[in-house]
């Protein structure tokens, strides 16, 4: 199974007939593009297990048991939603109730990179498809990191540092400021 490592430029999602779809667009250390697509993943924020219950009454009924703590050690529940943008308006329902959210303000997009300790940089271990426009696109591969799912036909894990640009952005003010533009 080959190994290729690349940057993330952008993670982002769609949603597809319901379903949100994690979309990672990068550059791969030959200079191709790819596209990771992972379609398994659900929003989800915490709230503590002590108001768990109020926060049913209030909307939040798809809840999971965690081992997860606040930072001051309180247990939390697990509160998953259908699409990323489900979110928002529940979390404020909560917050106006007086029940606190915990990481509610993740973009979903982020989540999947924090979870897996990703910071731009990854290297991808599997087979992708060529797709015109998009470069190579990898369907639903699965961490390296440990998760219990098995058998996926390619993998994704941090890397070390890679991106050497071919382009850079700088705004006009300062290139007449300092009169020149480097990157």
């Amino acid at each position: 199974m080959p190994t290729l490592r690349g940057f993330i430029l952008q993670p982002t999602y769609r949603v597809l007939s319901g379903v949100p779809v994690l979309h990672l667009f990068g550059r791969l250390e030959d200079g191709r593009s790819f596209l990771v697509r992972d379609r398994r993943l659900v929003p989800r924020f915490y709230v503590e297990r002590d108001d768990a219950a109020r926060a049913r009454e209030r909307g939040a009924r798809k809840q999971f048991a965690t081992d997860q703590v606040t930072l001051l050690g309180r247990p939390v529940a697990r509160i998953e939603v259908k699409e990323p943008a489900d979110t928002p308006p529940l979390r404020d329902r909560l917050t106006r109730a007086g029940i606190p959210t915990y990481e509610a303000d993740v973009r979903f997009a982020l989540r999947h990179l924090i979870d897996r300790g990703i910071r731009g940089s990854l290297e991808i271990h599997g087979e992708g498809r060529e797709v015109p426009g998009l470069g190579l696109v990898f369907e639903d591969p699965i961490s390296s990191q440990p998760t219990g799912r098995r058998g996926s036909p390619s993998s994704l894990s941090t890397s070390r540092p890679i991106p050497r640009p071919a382009a850079c952005s700088r705004s006009a003010s300062m290139a007449v400021a300092h009169r020149r533009c480097s990157c």
